[in-house]
């Protein structure tokens, strides 16, 4: 008896789950390749280098990534797109015959240009003439000692004696005539010129 009632149970069992309709099959999405964005080795950067670098702490920065993933290159780009596509100023008439009366002003002005090497020539000069030769005090001689450059007339200190003077003093050391003290020391303090008294006694 129990063999029947669990037999017949088992068929009606069976039967329920018979009859039950199928769900239909949920659709699928299409498979997506993300391979090549992974692997492609993109020029892409990311905020990023913390933590430790064996030692040394790492310096946070910018550094490249594969792929898109956590990549800021969508947002430089919309970054950079925006600024170019903004439009440029527009400049009134009065802007440019501001900017052009400016222009004019700079050109108008006197001022001399040097060169690296015509710079020294006055920075020996403002160094109390130490180091001058003659070259050198015919190019100062030349140019006026009061057109000093705005680049070494700060702190400027010019020597006591002239080009004159300096051409004396090496004429009264190399004869051996009438050195004074003011002699000894522009010769210690310049180069010995080409013109006068060459060869200089005194030196050999």
């Amino acid at each position: 008896m129990r063999q029947r009632l669990l037999i017949l149970g088992v068929a009606m069992l069976a039967g329920c789950a018979a009859n039950t309709p199928e769900a239909p099959p949920a659709p699928q999405a299409p498979a997506i390749n993300d391979k090549p964005a992974r692997v492609s080795r993109e020029l892409t950067v990311a905020w990023d280098n913390y933590g430790r670098g064996g030692a040394a702490l790492r310096q946070p920065a910018f550094v490249h990534v594969l792929g898109q993933d956590g990549s800021l290159t969508s947002n430089i780009a919309s970054t950079t797109s925006e600024t170019i596509s903004l439009p440029a100023p527009i400049l009134t008439p009065g802007d440019i015959a501001a900017t052009m009366t400016a222009f004019e002003g700079i050109q108008s002005g006197n001022r001399q240009g040097y060169s690296v090497y015509e710079i020294s020539r006055w920075e020996r000069y403002c160094n109390a003439g130490k180091g001058m030769d003659e070259h050198d005090w015919r190019f100062i001689d030349a140019q006026g000692a009061t057109n000093v450059p705005s680049e070494v007339i700060t702190g400027c200190i010019p020597p006591v004696h002239t080009s004159h003077g300096y051409l004396q003093a090496w004429t009264h050391f190399c004869t051996n005539q009438g050195v004074t003290p003011d002699d000894r020391r522009i010769v210690r303090e310049s180069v010995r010129p080409y013109s006068v008294v060459n060869p200089c006694k005194a030196l050999k």
